[in-house]
């Protein structure tokens, strides 16, 4: 049986650009379901972010002979998510741009969000919380969590994304780590308040 499940990105990308329906398929299948969660982070139309996500695999079938070969799948499908949806927003809700002043780094080790979530042996209800308090971030800062601590990004990676700089993007993060953490206190819920200040590398 003709299989390409456990091919890595890279080599799937290279066949499919030769015309390869079957890596293509398996790019489809491996991608779909993250990029349409992704978008849903930019537009709250499930519709739209459909419309986009189905357009770009139908482009990149269309125009695979003059693609090139890229370091990485993830990243390059990403922006061209994110440059189709922002094209699809109003001027009012297109994300604002954050200052590189508004939050100073962080400048210890950062642990990974599973690591956090593991150690802390969190139950799905608290899960749930956390959920509904990245939900009242900006959705810029929603969005960089969620490349940095679901999608494993790298902050170069995040910062070409937002078309910011290394620095920034690493002060976007934190910030928006700092307003869930803000948010755990206001709660009075201390195993939160723990996890986000270890999170964030501002707990002792």
């Amino acid at each position: 049986m003709y299989t390409l499940d456990h091919i890595d990105d890279s080599l799937l990308w290279k066949a499919f650009i030769k015309g390869d329906d079957h890596a293509f398929t398996q790019l489809y299948d491996r991608y779909v379901r993250i990029l349409y969660s992704y978008g849903l982070k930019m537009q709250p139309q499930p519709a739209i972010v459909e419309d986009a996500v189905q357009d770009l695999f139908v482009d990149l079938w269309r125009l695979r002979s003059g693609l090139s070969e890229t370091d990485s799948v993830k990243f390059y499908l990403f922006r061209a998510l994110r440059r189709r949806l922002h094209k699809s927003l109003r001027p009012e809700e297109l994300p604002m741009h954050d200052s590189p002043d508004d939050f100073s780094a962080y400048m210890g080790v950062e642990p990974s969000f599973e690591d956090v979530l593991v150690t802390s042996e969190l139950a799905e209800q608290k899960l749930e919380k956390l959920q509904h308090w990245l939900d009242k971030l900006p959705i810029r800062q929603q969005e960089a969590l969620l490349l940095r601590y679901y999608q494993d990004f790298s902050y170069i990676e995040i910062a070409a994304l937002f078309s910011i700089t290394e620095q920034s993007a690493r002060n976007l993060v934190q910030k928006a780590l700092h307003k869930l953490r803000q948010l755990a206190f206001l709660m009075i819920l201390p195993p939160f308040y723990y996890i986000i200040n270890f999170f964030s590398g501002l707990g002792g």
